[in-house]
């Protein structure tokens, strides 16, 4: 049996030694009255929602049909520039820390992402009673007048490969203090990025160490909150089981 929640932001999914009494799958396990408590099947980031849980005979399951692609997935993200429809492919660094750096062309080594944008269209900015109850962060902005959402179709499956594909090329979602400067910085500068389509050529080792030392460095922190991206649909066995989550909190109210 499967069971789908829908989190508050940062709320903490899965239970770690020093917050397992104050995880969404100890708080849900208690509300529904179970002997067994609840394991964490797939959750996103943290400042992402929502979540799917499960119990435990199912866990296996689950993650075999996420390995053999059987199950699909389809995000919204807000993002601050329009968007072509199409799948979009990037090859990320293999290493597991923040920021999760990619690259246009391919690399040795790195590892395949790609997304397949379905739709994007123009919605209104969130007004700022939205701006404010969600505590989005500014990320130094320079207009708010216009946004756009993308319905997003996931073809493979990375840590942080929407928030930095879309950053990569030009469009970083709403909020997202970690991957929105490095997108800002690129757009000033092209060269800065040396994975980029206009990346400077190095003539030593050094020199594209110290490049590459730079460009992590035009990135910021992990958000402190919600940005705009949402896990808005998750079916697998062909339809069979389908989850819709709510309207995402930036479609909850406009000026």
């Amino acid at each position: 049996m499967a069971f789908i929640c829908h989190t508050l932001q940062n709320f903490q999914v899965g239970g770690s030694s020093d917050n397992i009494e104050e995880s969404c799958a100890t708080f849900t396990s208690r509300a529904l009255g179970v002997e067994t408590p609840l394991k964490t099947t797939h959750l996103i980031d943290n400042c992402i929602v929502p979540c799917a849980g499960k119990k435990k005979e199912f866990y296996s399951v689950f993650h075999g049909m996420i390995r053999e692609k059987q199950v699909k997935k389809l995000y919204l993200a807000l993002v601050v520039a329009l968007v072509p429809t199409g799948i979009i492919s990037h090859y990320m660094r293999p290493v597991n820390l923040a920021p999760r750096l990619v690259s246009q062309d391919y690399i040795e080594g790195w590892h395949l992402c790609q997304l397949e944008v379905l739709e994007c269209k123009e919605v209104p900015w969130p007004n700022a009673d939205v701006e404010r109850t969600h505590n989005i962060e500014d990320c130094g902005l320079p207009s708010k007048k216009t946004a756009y959402e993308c319905r997003i179709n996931l073809l493979t499956v990375k840590t942080h490969r929407v928030r930095a594909q879309l950053a990569s090329i030009g469009a970083p979602i709403v909020g997202d203090s970690m991957y929105m400067p490095s997108a800002f910085a690129a757009i000033s500068n092209p060269l800065i990025n040396l994975f980029g389509e206009q990346r400077k050529k190095y003539s030593s080792d050094n020199d594209k160490v110290a490049a590459m030392a730079g460009w992590i460095l035009c990135h910021g922190k992990e958000p402190n909150s919600v940005v705009g991206l949402q896990a808005s649909q998750i079916s697998w066995n062909d339809g069979d089981h389908f989850y819709e989550a709510r309207a995402p909190w930036w479609g909850r109210g406009h000026a």
